[in-house]
């Protein structure tokens, strides 16, 4: 299952990211500028259009996904330039713990936040 969400993180399909998620999901997430919480499937895949739709060029720098104890532990690190005809190429790594059955029950993530990539 989790195979399934890392994928979907990492090609940006977020109809399928979605199909991952239970209908009770939570997100608990610690970024810059702070921590916050999200519910829902519609919520937790906005968020992570939000971080990675759009934008002139999105590459996938490295991925992976194991299990400890009774959680999963995914990470991605992705290149990301914004939209903005003058933007540079921006980085970010981001970690997740995941509780799971046959979909995502929670997620608790820390993020580096976006770092220039010159």
């Amino acid at each position: 299952m989790y195979e399934h969400f890392l994928a979907a993180i990492v090609n940006r399909d977020f109809v399928g990211l979605g199909a991952t998620l239970r209908d009770d999901v939570r997100l608990r997430a610690l970024v810059p500028p702070g921590p916050f919480a999200l519910a829902g499937p519609p919520a937790v895949v906005a968020q992570f259009e939000q971080w990675f739709g759009g934008g002139r060029s999105f590459e996938v720098l490295s991925h992976s996904a194991g299990v400890v104890g009774t959680r999963v532990h995914a990470r991605w690190t992705v290149r990301r330039t914004p939209d903005a005809p003058d933007a540079s190429p921006l980085t970010a790594e981001q970690h997740a713990f995941l509780t799971a059955d046959d979909r995502v029950r929670s997620i608790d993530l820390l993020c580096s936040g976006w770092q220039d990539a010159r």
